[in-house]
């Protein structure tokens, strides 16, 4: 009973995680997509996975990018003083590593 408590304390935090990474590359246009959203999932297979992480991390981070580039020239507020300014890191990449 104890290791399906222990189990089960380690899986769904993990399919909470590959849930959310999901999430996120599906809110970002398919245009600015580095990979499918479906794609996360292969992280579950067993030594696979741990590789598949760091692929997952470096292909999201640089969709987020992608897509704040994109979306420098779309603010409703074009004679705004304040702008954003291009990414000059790649977002998320040191954090998801």
């Amino acid at each position: 009973m104890l290791q399906i408590i222990l189990l089960l304390a380690f899986v769904i935090p993990a399919i909470l995680f590959l849930f959310t990474q999901q999430k996120t590359l599906q809110a970002i246009r398919p245009l600015n997509r580095t990979m499918k959203p479906g794609l996360v999932w292969l992280q579950l297979i067993p030594v696979f996975g741990q590789v598949w992480e760091f692929v997952t991390v470096v292909r999201i981070s640089k969709s987020i990018g992608n897509e704040m580039t994109s979306r420098l020239g779309e603010s409703i507020l074009e004679d705004s003083k304040e702008r954003i300014e291009e990414p000059k890191e790649r977002p998320t990449l040191y954090l998801g590593i």
